[in-house]
């Protein structure tokens, strides 16, 4: 049979409401088992002492999770009302199988659409009982609510999954038999992914009286599994949902593999001495059928998780049927333990086999075999002694053998469907590849509500105390590609996982999340952005040197600027980012700054559109607008560098000016006669800023939107003769022109006068700005290293709403102001490609704290009287 890597998982059982906690609680040999809480029922009235009696239960005790009438319907879009009809088990379902995928590292919305199962076992309705105890509880949402096959129907209909959709009800097997046809449904192609486990609840006595009428209770309520002592099993609740997938496709996909089901099978008892009695034939025989199906033997298996319910009948046979497949060819030095979670939280029915599988999966993960508890003397009909096979007291190293491990997990129905799976560690992962890692990281947080998203907080820093050696590029990339992305939102950069611990420290200390200081954090809004695009005048020798080194897709788009340029003009950018080349190259120009200033925005605008950044609207100054048109797609990149190539060329060797201006309104005269007419600049002070004339440390000096009006006529008209040679097409974005301030088009971009007003200089900056507040833009994403245009233009978008982002500062590191920016882009509700953003790095998926679910009281209204009439009332009104 074809491996099934388990690839997610979580749980809910007494004690436990994590595999974390569930591991927790079996190391430590725990004992889950509590006298039923008054909020199920008043257990006095039911109770009465062995004998059963009838209308009775003979056992005051139970395995019992907590807050089962509380849900976080606002999460999964349900309302209130709904919420309240549906049975307890659909909603446990819902929350742990979004849990089981958070483990995996599967984001739901990615799986909408997909040929995705869902196998859930789930047997009782009390939920049901109490609904129709009363007419006025006979509400339409509770035939939905209460159906058992919704149980799996519903998770299917609300992540819009498409793959089956099957309740399985076989008792006590049920969820192992549905791990069974979810391995099945993917090895035929049926499934691509598959969501399997089960269910169980106990929120009415009947069945409890039912049970101790048959004599299967425990009066003393403890699993006693193979104890010469058992008496019966304790009723427990739980809940337990795997994340399946091939195991091809789990390696191929990179998923962070638990464990593999190597084979599986279910057979019946068939006839034999009564409906409820067990067949030590058919247990046999279902677990040699399964170890067939995985191409093992008995002898390899070292560990069995037995159905050991502690009734006295069932220990005997399934020992004796474990003992006959076990030892066939099994050296006496290859030991075999047999255990039961049971002993550890009792009887979860329909769940029970998912528990055992979930225990497994645990121990294979810690090397390490729980404690069998409550076995103070073996039953005399179980005949361990002088062979391999143990239960073991204590915990126990699991060994190697010089094999991958191997366990066996049982599960048996009352009516005689039988399960079994084979169940191998998870493969050994290949060694970690090398590659970049960005020195900086960034990790994003979200949740749907803000109080949510303080708890997601305090958990995460609770998560990563002992942890600090976790990777933190594993981290940041399992927060980023595996977690759903809610409306509220923070974003951190850091550099070590000590780093972000203390960071987490800061938040979780008080800091109240969007104040001055702390990272934003706000609802989703879904903004609109425009990237703007700047002249020549800030950059400096190594000028985007670390974003060449370490983002390929920078890198590639500024090679095949580069390729270009070389190809048409004999230039080359690459000396431009380094500083030692560079001391060899010529004396560095206006003409080179301009081909540089566009090659590095280009391939900057290519960066954020690989990571999913797209803009409302480009808009570009001097160099900067024939960036912005090449990015819109109204010219194509040769055509850009074209115009750009043969302007520089054209002005080679003429004087350029040192000073950069900003007037305050239009047609103010500019203080020196060798600078230019900002036309309708801002209301702002008049501010010239002499441009680095220290060539060590500056290499750009000047640009072609810094030439006085005069030097610049004389190339007027061949540049019209220039531009007039291009083909422009259609703008894919909204293209705001700086000359004019309006929407550009093709033919626009043709006219020759926009491009004699573009290198005069003649702008009209207000009106663009104006023309992006009128497209609802509020963030401006600067493309260059300058930001006195885009503090200027920020000021003109509506309410004063609107953000300006750098690309890169002079004054920080350029990785850092990028993910600073992107950081700020995401808590404003910009979706990021982050799975492109992490694409070049190596990483890894791994467990990371799963949602903190905001859980309400959902349970249906019924009359005082009944209420009253049940003892406590708090779960059912």
């Amino acid at each position: 049979m074809e491996p099934i890597a388990i690839i997610g998982m979580s749980c809910r059982f007494p004690g436990a409401n994590h595999p974390e906690a569930l591991w927790q609680l079996l190391r430590a040999g725990g004992d889950a088992i509590t006298e039923v809480p008054p909020d199920r029922w008043d257990v006095t009235k039911y109770y009465t002492e062995p004998p059963a009696t009838q209308g009775k239960m003979c056992t005051r005790w139970g395995g019992f999770i907590e807050q089962v009438d509380k849900f976080d319907a606002a999460l999964f879009g349900i309302s209130a009302r709904e919420a309240s009809y549906m049975d307890p088990q659909q909603r446990i379902v819902l929350e742990v199988a979004w849990e089981a995928l958070e483990y995996a590292g599967v984001v739901a919305a990615n799986l909408a659409g997909s040929n995705t199962g869902v196998f859930i076992g789930v047997s009782n309705f009390d939920y049901n009982r109490l609904l129709c105890r009363s007419p006025a509880t006979m509400d339409a949402y509770s035939s939905t609510g209460t159906i058992l096959a919704i149980t799996a129907n519903r998770l299917s209909y609300l992540l819009n999954l498409r793959g089956p959709s099957i309740v399985v009800d076989t008792a006590c097997s049920s969820s192992l038999v549905s791990v069974h046809l979810a391995c099945q449904s993917l090895r035929t192609g049926e499934s691509d992914v598959a969501l399997a486990g089960g269910v169980n609840l106990i929120l009415s006595p009947e069945v409890t009286i039912i049970l101790s009428q048959g004599g299967l209770m425990s009066p003393d309520g403890r699993c006693k599994a193979f104890d010469a002592s058992a008496n019966g099993y304790v009723r427990s609740e739980g809940c337990g949902i795997l994340v399946l997938k091939r195991l091809a496709d789990a390696r191929r996909d990179g998923d962070n593999i638990l464990a593999v089901i190597r084979g599986s099978a279910v057979n019946q008892d068939g006839g034999t001495n009564g409906l409820t009695a067990p067949s030590a034939t058919a247990q046999q025989a279902v677990i040699r059928q399964a170890l067939a199906n995985a191409g093992m033997h008995s002898h390899q298996l070292s560990y069995v998780e037995a159905h050991g319910s502690g009734t006295r009948l069932g220990d005997i046979i399934e020992a004796r049927a474990l003992r006959t497949v076990l030892l066939e060819n099994r050296p006496a030095d290859h030991l075999c333990a047999i255990g039961s979670i049971k002993t550890n939280v009792g009887h979860t029915e329909s769940a029970a086999g998912i528990a055992g599988l979930i225990k497994v999966v645990l121990s294979l993960q810690h090397s390490t075999i729980p404690a069998n508890l409550h076995l103070k003397q073996l039953n005399p009909h179980i005949r361990l002694s002088h062979t391999p096979l143990f239960v073991p007291t204590e915990a126990h190293p699991w060994q190697l053998n010089g094999a991958p491990r191997l366990a066996g997990v049982s599960s048996f129905g009352i009516g005689g469907t039988n399960a079994h799976v084979i169940v191998e560690e998870a493969p050994t992962p290949a060694p970690r590849a090398s590659g970049c890692t960005r020195a900086l990281q960034l990790l994003p947080i979200s949740a749907k509500t803000r109080d949510s998203l303080r708890a997601m907080v305090l958990n995460y820093e609770a998560f990563l105390v002992g942890r600090e050696d976790t990777p933190l590029v594993d981290i940041c990339f399992t927060a980023s590609c595996g977690r759903t992305h809610f409306p509220h939102r923070i974003a951190l950069s850091c550099t070590s996982t000590k780093h972000l611990r203390q960071q987490l420290s800061v938040l979780s200390a008080g800091h109240a999340l969007g104040e001055t200081g702390a990272p934003h954090a706000q609802p989703w809004q879904s903004p609109q952005m425009a990237l703007l695009f700047t002249g020549q005048g800030a950059e400096y020798c190594g000028f985007g040197r670390q974003l060449y080194e370490t983002e390929p897709v920078f890198r590639a788009a500024l090679d095949q600027c580069d390729e270009l340029l070389g190809r048409s003009f004999n230039q080359s950018l690459h000396f431009l980012l380094y500083p030692e080349a560079a001391a060899l190259a010529p004396q560095t120009n206006a003409a080179h700054a301009s081909l540089f200033a566009f090659g590095f925005q280009y391939a900057l605008a290519a960066l954020w559109n690989s990571w999913g950044i797209s803009p409302t609207a480009v808009l570009g100054f001097g160099v900067g607008e024939i960036v912005a048109t090449c990015v819109a797609g109204a010219l194509t990149l040769e055509a850009g560098l074209k115009i750009i190539g043969e302007v520089a060329a054209l002005t080679e060797g003429l004087p350029h000016s040192t000073a950069q201006v900003s007037l305050p309104a239009r047609g103010t005269r500019a203080p020196s006669p060798r600078v230019g007419y900002a036309h309708d600049a801002f209301p702002a002070a008049l501010a010239l800023r002499p441009l680095e004339t220290d060539e060590s440390s500056a290499c750009f000096l000047s640009s072609l939107s810094t030439l006085p009006p005069l030097a610049r006529e004389p190339l007027l008209d061949a540049c019209e003769k220039l531009a007039s040679g291009i083909r422009y097409l259609a703008p894919q974005i909204n293209q705001i022109s700086s000359v004019t301030g309006e929407l550009m088009d093709a033919p626009a971009l043709a006219d020759t006068e926009y491009w004699r007003s573009l290198l005069l200089g003649a702008v009209r900056p207000r009106a663009a700005f104006e023309s992006l507040n009128r497209l609802d833009v509020v963030i401006l994403l600067e493309m260059g290293p300058s930001t006195s245009m885009g503090e200027a233009g920020v000021k003109c978008l509506a309410d004063n709403s609107g953000v300006l982002l750098n690309s890169l500062g002079l004054e920080k590191a350029e990785g850092e102001q990028v993910l600073e920016s992107l950081g700020e882009m995401y808590v404003r509700g910009v979706e990021v490609a982050w799975s492109a953003f992490h694409r070049e790095g190596v990483h890894r998926l791994v467990s990371l704290p799963t949602y903190p679910f905001e859980r309400k009281r959902c349970w249906f209204d019924v009359v005082e009287s009944q209420g009253n009439e049940r003892g406590g009332k708090p779960l059912v009104g």
